[in-house]
């Protein structure tokens, strides 16, 4: 199984997984492990992107379904909230695509110029 994250950086590939740089003209990839994996191979990938993001890899994993998938949708975003959220280590943040997006345009394409003004 691989699973497809999109990372600022470099790619990395573990044995069973992969993580692509982040290309804004290409489809963006998601893992749907959430809809057929148990819970402990979903928790496995959410800590497998967490211990990247710890290593100071900016890294967006970006987890789908479609259908019905509440029962098992709940389970990952109360693990995320307890382990890497608000009640966990707070080392994540959580949005919505369109906000992940409009923060990774701004971030390849913002230019910051510093100028420093003698007294």
């Amino acid at each position: 199984m691989y699973m497809t994250l999109m990372v600022q950086l470099a790619e990395i590939e573990t044995e069973e997984r992969l993580a692509v740089p982040l290309d804004l003209d290409l489809p963006i990839g998601r893992d749907f492990a959430v809809e057929f994996e148990p819970q402990e191979v979903v928790q496995a990938n959410i800590d497998w992107a967490a211990a990247l993001g710890a290593d100071g890899v900016p890294l967006w994993y970006n987890s789908g379904s479609h259908g019905s998938q509440e029962e098992n949708l709940a389970p990952m975003i109360d693990y995320v909230y307890d382990t890497y959220g608000p009640a966990g280590d707070d080392s994540v943040w959580v949005a919505p695509s369109d906000e992940i997006v409009s923060y990774a345009l701004v971030r390849e394409l913002a230019i910051v110029t510093v100028e420093v003004m003698d007294k």
